[in-house]
């Protein structure tokens, strides 16, 4: 059922792509080459990986953050926040490497802990995350989604600034699932500061990826600009 999940999430994620490159306009204009214009419909009401469900809001989320893994251009996984990750002999507990140089775009370092924190949250029932059974792989997440376990039984630790993810049973796409939307990092700090609102203003959010939310006037447009954070 989870694999089906995934693979649709993974479809519907390349539709996004496919249609926003197909919205770019050749422009003549030397000062707007660099500027990619694309109409994706109405305005998220978040950009909160745990609750955002639509197709538009997964392409913004795909530019300003990013997980342990990432996608080249033909599919296939390549590092992300993690430079490099080890399986033990059983395929059931993955240690990922964290980049010495994954920054958010406030300067502070990403780490492990970010993405506990998020993984956490999607799965925390009080948040309703629509994303919390793709994490259920994990040992633990199913029982504590479902108020059957607790947050601290979950199968997630850090070791060396490392982050260890035990598994209830082998998945052999475990690594690509870590690229996808419910497996991004979330700093804390924005969280606990603005509350269910830190997902929807540009100056309440904090990004690791590529791009950031320079501008978002509601009703009108969400303008991204490039991360001059990121490590790649």
């Amino acid at each position: 059922m989870y694999m089906k999940m995934s693979r649709t999430f993974l479809l519907l994620l390349c539709v996004a792509i496919v249609l926003t490159l197909c919205a770019c306009k050749h422009n003549d204009d030397t000062s707007q080459r660099n500027t990619l214009n694309v109409a994706l419909g109405s305005e998220p009401n978040t950009l909160d990986p745990a609750l955002s469900l639509t197709i538009d809001t997964r392409s913004y989320l795909a530019h300003i953050f990013e997980g342990l893994t990432n996608f080249s251009k033909d599919g296939t996984v390549v590092p992300g926040v993690a430079v490099s990750w080890t399986v033990n002999d059983d395929n059931t507990e993955y240690t990922f490497q964290i980049r010495d140089d994954a920054v958010w775009s406030d300067g502070s370092k990403v780490l492990a802990e970010d993405f506990i924190y998020g993984w956490l949250r999607v799965l925390n029932p009080e948040t309703a995350s629509g994303w919390a059974s793709y994490l259920y792989y994990i040992k633990g997440a199913e029982a504590y989604n479902t108020g059957l376990g607790k947050a601290d039984e979950v199968g997630l630790q850090v070791e060396d600034g490392n982050l260890i993810v035990e598994l209830e049973n082998p998945c052999p796409f475990f690594v690509e699932m870590t690229a996808m939307q419910p497996y991004y990092p979330v700093k804390h700090t924005s969280v606990e500061t603005y509350g269910d609102a830190w997902a929807s203003n540009a100056d309440t959010m904090v990004f690791n990826g590529p791009y950031v939310v320079s501008e978002w006037l509601h009703d009108e447009q969400i303008k991204l600009t490039k991360n001059g954070s990121y490590w790649n």
